[in-house]
């Protein structure tokens, strides 16, 4: 007999030790990010994603490094607020970092256009070929614009 897996609101019902954990920490990161809440400015508060916890660091998460740059100004107001607090948390550190959403390589997959240099340029890579020493380069920059040329067409 095949034993199928619990669903996840079976798991989240069954009051898993680990999920135990995992909810108290959850609530924990929610407490100390209300706290980061009140200390900044309105404008800021949406560019808090969360945090986490490593020993006596405190790391806060944001959209880019403009907001952390912002954000960074309000470091001891922080810090303060959180050591005051109720968390049972002690910080010596908050530091800031970018929340990556998407990597690189994979925008570049998501790509809906290939940009294509205009005609001029693909005119100097060619006049170039022709110029070149090294016959190997030439040809390597003679097929480079030949193939921007049908992808231009």
């Amino acid at each position: 007999m095949k034993k199928t897996a619990p669903s996840v609101n079976q798991v989240m019902i069954s009051g898993h030790p680990v999920l135990s954990k995992m909810k108290q920490t959850l609530v924990k990161h929610q407490q100390i990010m209300t706290i980061v809440r009140s200390v900044i400015p309105e404008n800021l508060v949406s560019q808090c994603l969360g945090c986490s916890v490593n020993y006596n660091q405190l790391t806060i998460y944001s959209h880019s490094a403009v907001w952390i740059s912002q954000l960074r100004f309000y470091q001891s107001e922080i810090l303060n607020a959180v050591n005051d607090s109720q968390s049972g948390y002690q910080f010596s550190t908050v530091k800031f970092r970018v929340m990556v959403t998407q990597t690189g390589a994979s925008q570049a997959t998501h790509s809906s256009h290939t940009i294509v240099p205009s005609h001029n340029t693909i005119d100097m890579i060619e006049d170039s070929a022709k110029h070149v020493t090294d016959q190997q380069l030439g040809a390597k920059l003679k097929h480079l614009a030949q193939t921007l040329r049908s992808r231009r067409a």
